[in-house]
Formats: C-alpha cells, structure tokens, sequence
C-alpha cells in the first residue's frame, strides 16, 4: 500500500480494482439497473433513428416526381378522351331518339293512313285517305285556331291550294283540331276557301299522327304518304317541294306490279 504524500490527510481508504468491480457486481445483483452497455447502445441507436428524418438520395427523388407528373398525366389524357367519346356517342343517341320519336309521332314519308269519310264544315260529304282516281293525289292540312305557326303558315297554304286549283291532280284538305265553333270562326276570319273537315273520332286522330301542328302531308290515293311536313310553311322551297310531290309519277297499277301469267 503506498503512503500519502507529506502534507495531505485523507479519512478515505484507496480504493483497488477489486472493490470498483465488485460494487458493480453488487447494483446489478441487487436490480438497480438489467440493462446492460449493450442494451443501452440499442436504445440510444433505436432513437435516434426515430429522430432523424430519412433522406433520400436527390437523383431518387426527381425520378419520383417525375413518375408520379407522369401518372397523373396520362390518366387526366385517359380521362379526358373518356370524356369526349361519351360526349360524342351521348349527341349520337340524342339525335337517334329525336328522330325516332318524330317517326314515331307524325307522318312521314312511307307512313300509310286509314280512309274514312266525314262532311266539311259546310255539309258536303269528303273521303279524306282515298281517292278514286289512281292519279289524284290529297294535300291535308293539319292545324289548331290557336296555334300561332298553323297562322303564319296560312299565305304558303293558299298559294299551294291556288296553284293546284288550277292545275288539277289534287284536292286540297284542310283538317282542324279544334271544335266546330272555334273552326267556323277561323275559317271565316281568314277566308278559307278550302274544304275543311274534323277527325270523326280520337281513334283515326292517333293512326294520322296528328299531335305536333302544323303538318303538311300529300297522300297518294290509297293513303299512303308521299310528303310529309311538320312545322312552319313558308313560300319558297318548301312550297315547291309540295307541288313537285304532287305532280310527280303516279304509282304503277296493281297488273303492272303483280301481272297476270
């Protein structure tokens, strides 16, 4: 044991290696602390991964938000052509089911009609979807007394009925949609001179198709339709196309079509 140097006085035994390493044997003994250096290394690395944010290599990172601008671009492309394809096929079936509802809803060329026969608003007996000679044709008027086109539509008519009066090859029919009362007054204030007739019943209305005015239809003269019109008439085109409906080839008879062996 070496003595303390002159001068210093200590109550403090030395301490050897010994002790030093047998008072940690007794803590950990004793349970003041399992966890060993090893343990605590552990623990002290496992938090400071929590602590320190991951970085990634930059050159990685620019790829990355590449890739996902171009993800997002091509599926806004995707989205977009999509889009315009229905778009475009939605007007297709619109305009498909505007004309099948027309088709379905009013006269058109090819349509064929029943005969039946009435009296005009001035008591003569008509056949209106029949005629006797194979080569008169009949123009049908369709309006209402308050239908604010049938009344603009009305200078076209008589020039149509004009025309044919003097020419022929066509009676000209006026078919109204309101009550006798209401029709007498039209035709008086607006001087018709046509004959005018009603639907003897709500039936033959349905089979003329009579729900949209004004119409304009040439029937041959078994009923079936050879011009059909919905809307306003106006002289011009429209009106020369009525004529020209009516002065066309009549059909060939009925030997001609299925001749006699």
């Amino acid at each position: 044991m070496e003595r303390p140097e002159p001068g210093l006085t200590t109550d403090v035994p030395p301490v050897t290696t010994d002790k030093l390493r047998d008072k940690a044997r007794e803590q950990t003994l004793s349970g003041a602390d399992d966890r060993t250096p090893a343990t605590w290394t552990g623990l002290v690395r496992n938090r400071q991964r929590r602590q320190t944010p991951v970085r990634l290599n930059g050159r990685r990172e620019v790829n990355m938000g590449r890739s996902a601008f171009a993800v997002a671009g091509t599926l806004l492309v995707l989205t977009t052509g999509v889009s315009v394809v229905l778009a475009h096929r939605l007007d297709q079936l619109s305009a498909a089911y505007r004309e099948v509802r027309v088709l379905a809803t009013t006269l058109h060329k090819g349509s064929v009609v029943p005969a039946f026969a009435t009296e005009s608003m001035t008591g003569d007996p008509i056949v209106v979807g029949e005629t006797t000679d194979s080569s008169r044709k009949q123009v049908l008027f369709v309006f209402t007394t308050t239908c604010p086109y049938c009344k603009a539509s009305l200078p076209a008519w008589r020039r149509v009925a004009e025309a044919l009066g003097t020419s022929g090859g066509a009676s000209i029919v006026g078919i109204s949609l309101d009550s006798a009362d209401a029709t007498s007054a039209y035709v008086a204030e607006h001087g018709l001179r046509f004959d005018i007739v009603q639907f003897p019943s709500r039936r033959i209305k349905r089979l003329y198709r009579a729900g949209m005015v004004p119409q304009t239809v040439v029937l041959d003269f078994d009923g079936h339709v050879v011009h059909s019109r919905v809307g306003l008439l106006q002289i011009g085109p429209a009106t020369d196309s009525i004529l020209a409906a009516v002065r066309g080839p009549p059909p060939p008879p009925a030997e001609a079509l299925f001749p006699v062996q």
